[in-house]
């Protein structure tokens, strides 16, 4: 509960400025955008990092996640290892009655 009131207040401001780290790059794993000169802040670069990793273990073939960048998404998608899910296309088919 604490982490949540602490995020209330956005002290470390340099985390959301465009280059306020310098040239970070691109996170490992990620595409380029249009603009390849594009600097990213912080947050941007973490959350770019933790979408393509989390892209390669199935979490965007849900039909319930989404990406916050899809256009950065790796173009290889998913690791080869894990075998294909399949999901219901109606979600609460199992349930039974549920209104």
């Amino acid at each position: 509960f604490a982490l949540i009131q602490r995020a209330e207040f956005r002290a470390n401001s340099i985390v959301y400025k465009h280059g306020g780290f310098g040239k970070l790059g691109l996170p490992l794993g990620t595409r380029p955008a249009r603009d390849e000169d594009e600097e990213l802040s912080f947050l941007e670069y973490l959350l770019m990092g933790t979408e393509a990793l989390h892209c390669g273990v199935r979490r965007y073939t849900s039909p319930e996640e989404n990406a916050f960048f899809p256009d950065r998404l790796p173009s290889s998608g998913q690791m080869q290892a894990l075998p294909e899910l399949d999901y219901p296309t109606d979600l609460l088919s199992s349930v039974g009655g549920a209104d």
